[in-house]
């Protein structure tokens, strides 16, 4: 495992569907599972790469620490958790606050998205930011994709 926190994705770009244009406008926010793709230099780390290493204009749902914390720390230990969670603090992290929490479950509700997702969409949406992910999910169950969303098809 490739569990430097600091160290480089390997550039895997043309392996992606993601437009440069489309990735680079704006505020992006990479969810759980694309900074869990990046930090163990996943087949997909290509793909989160640039909106991570270049941490301006990056935001970050507080949901999001707690779940690579968790991820890291279970497969990983402390030390790499916490080295994962330093890195995610140098771009702009989101708290969850009362109207937010309720964006989100208005969102949950429209799109049906699970919680966790829900929360990520409405962080974004909060600032403006596209959501990069290998989550399905916001291949909504109500049949419509997610604007502002990106999902990163699985390599």
């Amino acid at each position: 495992m490739n569990f430097a926190a600091t160290g480089k994705a390997t550039d895997n770009s043309e392996l992606y569907p993601v437009e440069e244009s489309s990735a680079a406008a704006g505020p992006q926010l990479v969810d759980s599972s694309g900074w869990i793709e990046y930090f163990t230099n996943g087949p997909n780390a290509g793909a989160f790469a640039s909106a991570i290493e270049e941490s301006q204009g990056l935001v970050v749902a507080s949901l999001s620490l707690l779940e690579v914390f968790q991820w890291v720390g279970r497969k990983h230990g402390a030390t790499p958790a916490l080295q994962a969670v330093a890195l995610m603090q140098q771009a702009t992290v989101v708290s969850l606050t009362t109207p937010l929490a309720l964006q989100a479950a208005e969102l949950s509700l429209q799109y049906q998205l699970p919680l966790a997702e829900s929360i990520v969409l409405a962080t974004a949406r909060s600032h403006n930011a596209t959501v990069l992910t290998l989550e399905q999910s916001f291949n909504s169950a109500a049949g419509v994709a997610v604007a502002g969303v990106i999902v990163i098809p699985e390599a």
